[in-house]
């Protein structure tokens, strides 16, 4: 019989490898009120965070690593959430598990109050040494880890595997209030548009959803347009987060547009422009 290893925030920190890292270990209360310690990380951008614990264990023993999480998803479906596995500090024979979809499935998958909850159990083997590195890995979406209860603890949840999740997700924001002018939650077509300024196209911005794919090839920003139309004090009311998102988003629209392309160029212009501002 395996020996089960259940997630212990206290356990794992932040990697100070990585220089991106976003979130903290917090003390919440869980479906019985009890108090649990969890690590919530990762952020709704671009920020790549690893926690991190490594372990002595009994050399060439099975194992079972179980831990609970809720987040890790988005509504663009690119977050990345993982969970890596190697020993002796040999990263090239790591294993990597994606939590983010359902690639690796895990043994429980439910509706609760954050929306959805799965818990995941990884077997493994340790080898000669015993010396074992886990890393645990969130982008672009917050993901919350935490330690499993039983699985009879969440029998009274609802099933609801992340297919059924993105189903409902996709559904509730195409016709409810996050739909928008521009036709689609998800893609906003302004290739070729010409927009009057930099300002009013940092204003539709302001305006775009999180998360949206910005077509912007093509398009012209003329700085010496007119500029009546800007509200000021609408603007002003605006999320800077929102903005920061969305030059983000160009950024990565910028960086992954083949070299020397037209639309490299309008983006590259696009980018420089909202920069100004």
């Amino acid at each position: 019989m395996s020996n089960v290893i259940n997630f212990n925030a206290r356990e794992f920190k932040f990697d100070s490898t990585c220089d991106s890292n976003v979130g903290s270990r917090m003390v919440v209360n869980d479906k019985n009120g009890k108090v649990v310690e969890m690590y919530e990380i990762g952020d709704w951008n671009w920020s790549w965070t690893q926690i991190k614990s490594t372990k002595q264990l009994e050399p060439n023993t099975d194992y079972v690593f179980r831990f609970a999480m809720t987040g890790g998803h988005n509504d663009t479906n690119d977050a990345v959430s993982q969970f890596i596995m190697f020993e002796d500090n040999n990263w090239d024979d790591r294993f990597t598990y994606p939590l983010d979809k359902s690639r690796f499935k895990p043994v429980l998958s439910k509706r609760d109050e954050s929306g959805l909850l799965r818990v995941y159990e990884i077997p493994f083997t340790t080898g000669e040494t015993g010396n074992v590195t886990f890393l645990i890995i969130a982008q672009h979406a917050v993901a919350r880890f935490m330690s499993a209860l039983e699985n009879d603890a969440y029998a009274e949840l609802e099933d609801l595997t992340y297919e059924q999740w993105w189903t409902e997700r996709n559904k509730s924001l195409e016709t409810g209030e996050n739909f928008n002018s521009f036709g689609s939650w998800r893609n906003i077509d302004l290739s070729g548009a010409v927009i009057s300024s930099g300002r009013m196209l940092k204003k539709i911005l302001e305006k775009v959803p999180f998360g949206a794919n910005i077509d912007l090839s093509g398009a012209v920003i003329d700085d010496n347009g007119d500029d009546d139309e800007f509200d000021a004090d609408d603007f002003s009311k605006a999320s800077s987060g929102r903005m920061n998102e969305a030059i983000e988003r160009i950024r990565a629209q910028y960086e992954a547009a083949p070299e020397g392309s037209a639309e490299k160029f309008a983006l590259k212009e696009a980018l420089e422009t909202l920069q100004r501002y």
